[in-house]
């Protein structure tokens, strides 16, 4: 793992990069490799010259290299990776986003282009508020409300098959309202 405790390389100068960038070397440390190499890319697309996070991203695509079963690493917008892959005709029997979510304010487009390769569940998390819509918290992670995402998957033609409560993390010793999602295809 990257890191460095010279003042020149400990922010950005971007308080989102500095945050994003932070959360994927906190997660790195516990192995969660593909996820922090998307969270990296955003970091660096939002502050280029944030040296840090670009050897970062090398050393957690270096360590997802040498992982038995990775076939690829895509560094691409969510959306547009999705489209891209209903082009090409693929269709996927499981799509599986934990704790990405909650970097991402609208999901209508997420959870069309997700069901134009489903050819089975689509399971997520997210963090939610008992309010309307999607609010952008304190932390700058975005929470959903049950009845937004119930729209989403409706708009996207998925069944709802599941929408729990419940909290995955704590913040300052509480913990955070979310809910975990299951959808099937439609068709």
């Amino acid at each position: 793992m990257v890191t460095s405790s010279a003042p020149l390389f400990v922010s950005s100068g971007d308080l989102i990069a500095d945050r994003r960038y932070r959360w994927a070397i906190d997660h790195a440390r516990r192995g969660d490799l593909a996820i922090d190499a998307d969270i990296v890319v955003q970091t660096v697309e939002l502050a280029p010259a944030f040296a840090t996070a670009w050897f970062a991203l090398g050393a957690i695509r270096d360590g997802l290299s040498d992982r038995a079963g990775a076939d690829r690493l895509i560094a691409s917008d969510l959306t547009r990776f999705l489209r891209a892959e209903a082009a090409d005709q693929a269709q996927y029997h499981l799509v599986l986003a934990a704790d990405v979510f909650v970097y991402c304010g609208e999901l209508h487009s997420i959870a069309a282009a997700t069901a134009a390769v489903l050819a089975g569940l689509f399971a997520f998390t997210v963090e939610s508020h008992d309010g309307p819509d999607v609010v952008l918290g304190e932390t700058l992670r975005y929470a959903h409300s049950a009845d937004y995402l119930r729209e989403a998957l409706k708009r996207a033609g998925l069944n709802l098959l599941a929408l729990d409560p419940a909290s995955k993390s704590t913040e300052k010793g509480v913990p955070i309202s979310g809910l975990v999602i299951v959808a099937r295809s439609g068709g």
